[in-house]
């Protein structure tokens, strides 16, 4: 892991792997260790950089006011300073938006595409689930993650890992920024690129569950409708965070047959 200060702002990454580049951007309130999921399989066949986003982990928050622009041109900048010119991009709920808006800017460097969880312009229940956690992140660390908790977990994984997730509960208030991620709820709250979705070329894998009630499977299904080269595949199991239980196994190898489509051209 490395903490180094790119075009002025201090960012923390990871590299594993070797092979053609997978660039992983996490989701609102996570870090890189989010995709610690990440099959070894997929590991082996390509090289990883995962990092933590703007004001999230342990990248600072700079002085810019935050927008989905401003996460993607930080992203870009990584990019730029490890001299890599093209990659897959995967990113999980905000890291999705950050996804599409990299795909849309950048299009020579994406290779392809992997949005998980995500969405291109909030809806009516997507904008009052951000007003509530808002709101509870104005009462402090833990009125979010239990707030949000319910949103990310079905209530079997809550009940039954009930001690862990109260560890991660008390890790998590120790390190959260409240303040920061309400800014970075603000930027999920105004992102709008639906009309441009139509110019996104690569191919592109959308993921979602059946049961997200965060950002909804028609979420999901308006980004496959206006992506032209896009595949959607809608889970049984899961909430808004899909990477749990039985469909890890299942995710790695559809993600890891999808990139592999590509390996022959690289």
């Amino acid at each position: 892991m490395k903490n180094e200060n790119i075009d002025h702002l201090k960012m923390n990454y990871k590299i594993e792997g070797k092979g053609f580049p997978i660039v992983l951007i996490h989701g609102l309130s996570d870090d890189l260790n989010y995709w610690n999921v990440i099959s070894s399989k997929i590991k082996n066949n390509f090289k990883i950089i995962s990092l933590d986003l703007r004001g999230h982990g342990k990248t600072d928050i700079g002085e810019t006011p935050i927008s989905i622009p401003l996460f993607t041109e930080d992203v870009y900048n990584l990019l730029d300073y490890l001299n890599i010119s093209k990659c897959h991009v995967i990113g999980f709920s905000l890291g999705g938006n950050v996804a599409i808006e990299l795909a849309l800017t950048h299009p020579n460097l994406v290779t392809s595409l992997v949005l998980i969880s995500t969405y291109v312009k909030a809806d009516k229940n997507l904008k009052k689930c951000f007003i509530d956690l808002k709101n509870a992140l104005k009462k402090g660390p833990e009125e979010y993650i239990d707030t949000i908790m319910p949103y990310v977990l079905p209530k079997d994984i809550i009940a039954l890992n009930k001690n862990e997730l109260d560890n991660i509960k008390r890790e998590k208030s120790e390190i959260f920024d409240c303040e920061n991620l309400i800014k970075a709820i603000e930027a999920g709250e105004t992102f709008n690129r639906e009309e441009s979705l139509e110019n996104i070329k690569c191919k592109t894998l959308i993921i979602t569950s059946k049961n997200d009630d965060l950002t909804s499977p028609e979420l999901s299904y308006n980004l496959y409708e206006k992506i032209p080269n896009s595949k959607l595949e809608i889970l049984d199991y899961g909430k808004h965070n899909v990477f749990i239980d039985k469909n890890i196994d299942y995710l790695n190898g559809l993600i890891l047959e999808f990139l592999l489509s590509y390996k022959s051209n690289e």
